[in-house]
């Protein structure tokens, strides 16, 4: 079963992610993508599995396989030139952190042509439109490439890597599988959106049937009752006010962290001797429960921060004894 996850964007975890690639492009009223992959995952069939799904929904593509380890500029240039050649409204990358390195760029650049040359993107680049859609399928776990919005490019004339950002999302995850556990148990979730400096990484257990309804609905308008726009408002806070907060916010991830893994063991524990649809149900409810926790915590903070806030403000004064 896949778990569908709201962050902005939208991800999918579990046996059968896959198959709601075509319902995702579908919905985004798309007619045909530029899949960009490297050569061994088309000989090994991996990119198969994804492009048998597009085949029997009659959903046209164009497959670039040409991805090399560390993607070059040039390799991302061509990249554009096929998205445009194949005249694709989208990408799908399968692969590691090459592969969705390589689409952030072409995606970027699609949208921004101004940036064609790779090298105005290092750094923070100030682009004015968001990158074409895309879809990434992770082979390979660890850098969460899928899901965040830096990639790393080299710059093969100067001989160095060239880190990018985009000012746009922001969140991270890590897929956790203890050995030391039953399967049923072993997979955990641990994500995080505002920003991995300011905001904490939450588990979710991934046997589970729902996510909590903060976390699988996000709205594109500003909603604080989404995870998202909340923990994003939270982190602004932090980052607008550095040297005021950094201390507040190290201790409050400090105490976080040592709640969560407290909080995993205790689960694991309560867990034994469950199985099958109790087991599922048993820790989706514990999961909303680490979500209401963690929001509680970050609510008292949240508070402390603006009360301080008020008091910094240039508006304030105190008041003459005297009157």
């Amino acid at each position: 079963m896949a778990n569908r996850f709201c962050l902005n964007p939208v991800s999918y975890h579990g046996y059968g992610a896959i198959e709601n690639i075509v319902p995702e492009l579908l919905s985004h009223h798309l007619k045909k993508v530029l899949v960009v992959t490297d050569k061994s995952l088309v000989k090994f069939g991996v990119v198969a599995n994804v492009t048998k799904l597009l085949d029997a929904a009659k959903f046209d593509y164009v497959v670039f396989d040409d991805v090399k380890p560390n993607p070059t500029i040039k390799n991302i240039q061509d990249g554009v030139v096929a998205y445009k050649e194949a005249k694709a409204e989208g990408i799908v990358a399968i692969g590691g952190g090459s592969a969705m390195d390589t689409a952030k760029g072409i995606g970027i650049i699609v949208t921004n042509p101004k940036f064609a040359d790779v090298r105005s993107l290092e750094g923070a680049a100030p682009t004015e439109e968001p990158c074409v859609f895309t879809i990434a399928v992770p082979t390979t776990a660890g850098t969460a490439a899928e899901v965040t919005i830096n990639y790393v490019v080299t710059d093969e004339e100067k001989h160095r890597y060239r880190p990018i950002g985009l000012n746009r999302t922001q969140n991270a995850h890590i897929l956790q599988i203890r050995s030391d556990v039953p399967e049923d148990r072993a997979a955990i979730m641990w994500l995080c959106i505002g920003g991995p400096t300011f905001t904490p990484f939450i588990p979710f257990f991934a046997n589970m049937n729902d996510t909590d309804p903060s976390f699988n609905n996000t709205s594109m308008d500003y909603n604080m009752n989404d995870a998202w726009w909340y923990y994003k408002s939270f982190a602004a806070i932090v980052e607008s006010h550095y040297p005021q907060f950094v201390q507040l916010d190290t201790t409050y991830l400090t105490e976080l962290n040592r709640y969560f893994r407290g909080r995993v063991e205790e689960i694991i524990k309560d867990s034994e001797g469950k199985s099958g649809d109790e087991l599922t149900e048993f820790l989706t409810k514990e999961n909303q429960k680490t979500v209401a926790h963690t929001r509680k915590e970050t609510e008292k903070l949240w508070g402390q921060m603006m009360i301080d806030s008020i008091n910094m403000s240039k508006l304030t004064f105190n008041m003459d004894e005297n009157l």
